[in-house]
């Protein structure tokens, strides 16, 4: 005869490891990456390019005048459990030719559903693509 204090040792365990493996996709990214691709089209350098919201962050330290990038950005996935509403939007910092410039490309609640393109047109120009 099985004693009650195994049956809620395996009942207790049970509930923490499933409540542990709901977390996994949180903890390490699994399906939260997004292929950015990053497009300089001024003719000047662009330094300290930042990608950050929806709990992550991707730096750049310099994209070249005419030059592609592609990064992966982490911040695909929307945070609905947050209570800072303002944490699931996606902002840009970049500085080009001592020129400082920071502008909000996603909402709150836009999703991505599979890339993102960011063309820096001029040093305050920025056109943003969403797949």
């Amino acid at each position: 005869m099985i004693e009650l204090k195994w049956i809620f040792f395996y009942t207790v365990s049970f509930i923490l490891f499933f409540k542990f493996s709901l977390n996994l996709n949180k903890w390490f990214h699994i399906g939260s990456e997004v292929k950015t691709y990053i497009r300089n089209s001024t003719n000047e350098i662009i330094e300290d390019f930042v990608i950050y919201g929806r709990h992550n962050k991707m730096e750049v330290a310099q994209i070249l005048p005419k030059k592609d990038t592609l990064v992966l950005f982490y911040g695909k996935s929307i945070d609905y459990d947050t209570q800072n509403p303002n944490e699931n939007s996606v902002e840009i910092s970049f500085t080009s030719a001592k020129f400082f410039t920071q502008k909000e490309i996603l909402s709150n609640w836009r999703v991505i559903s599979d890339s993102l393109s960011i063309e820096i047109i001029k040093k305050d120009s920025i056109k943003v693509e969403i797949w």
